[in-house]
């Protein structure tokens, strides 16, 4: 979460704290990274919202679940068209 109230969900099998000094980085491309580079003094808190396996097909769906539940502002992806959970289509 922001300060400024803003949030984002993302998921990631390394180490959590590069991973998020990545993203407080305005030199990068990321969305909470574009978000410090138009916000300078906007702070983010980090935090686990949940601990992912390493198998990233199962880290996918638990970060769509996250974004679907808590429709973070700055992800790109807040209402998927459908998410499929099984091959023969059921959603």
């Amino acid at each position: 979460d922001c300060s400024c109230g803003e949030s984002y969900v993302g998921e990631t099998v390394r180490n959590v704290e590069i991973r998020w000094s990545e993203h407080d980085n305005p030199t990068k491309e990321s969305n909470p990274a574009k978000h410090i580079k138009s916000n300078i003094n906007h702070i983010f808190n980090w935090s686990i919202i949940a601990n992912a396996p390493k198998n990233k097909f199962q880290r996918k769906i638990l970060e769509a679940y996250h974004i679907i539940l808590l429709k973070p502002t700055l992800n790109e992806q807040i209402e998927p068209d459908r998410l499929t959970l099984f091959r023969n289509g059921v959603t």
